[in-house]
């Protein structure tokens, strides 16, 4: 899996390298549990751009994408679009785009007590569930299905 990262902050705040190993073994779990219809790519084919940005920026990107002016943790921008559950209008190897608002990531880490290394493999899982198609804002049931399939491929990390 080609995992690009990109980012208008210090290099120092995040670890690359961490990053990309995460994304490429959560899509490769996603994978090999069947959890992918026919749309998505093998692993060894996928490729995804993840970009790590501030509140400033995020913020804009909010409020232009989803008419919400504040800031928020992660947004998602898939490029496989489907039609239905197993039928996609278009066939790619580049899932989509994932950005990371790394100081929203860092208050979320402190406010739950936990370390910002486990905040990003959350909002790794999170993103990349929503590029393959999950959404938890459907309804109830879609989120239960997601939350559940993000402590399950969490826990294989």
């Amino acid at each position: 899996m080609l995992v690009e990262i990109g980012s208008t902050l210090d290099p120092s705040v995040f670890n690359a390298s961490q990053i990309k190993k995460t994304a490429e073994k959560l899509y490769q779990a996603l994978y090999t549990k069947k959890r992918l219809d026919s749309c998505y790519p093998e692993p060894v084919d996928a490729e995804l751009s993840i970009f790590i940005i501030g509140d400033k920026k995020m913020r804009s990107l909010n409020l232009e994408y989803r008419k919400k002016d504040k800031t928020t943790d992660i947004l998602s921008f898939p490029l496989i679009e489907r039609t239905s559950r197993t039928v996609c209008s278009v066939q790619s190897s580049h899932l989509g785009d994932i950005v990371i608002n790394i100081r929203q990531a860092q208050r979320q880490a402190k406010m739950r007590g936990a370390a910002l290394k486990s905040e990003l493999q959350w909002l790794i899982a999170h993103g990349i569930l929503h590029l393959v198609g999950y959404d938890h804002e459907k309804s109830s049931s879609d989120e239960a299905e997601m939350r559940l399939l993000e402590q399950e491929l969490l826990s294989g990390l």
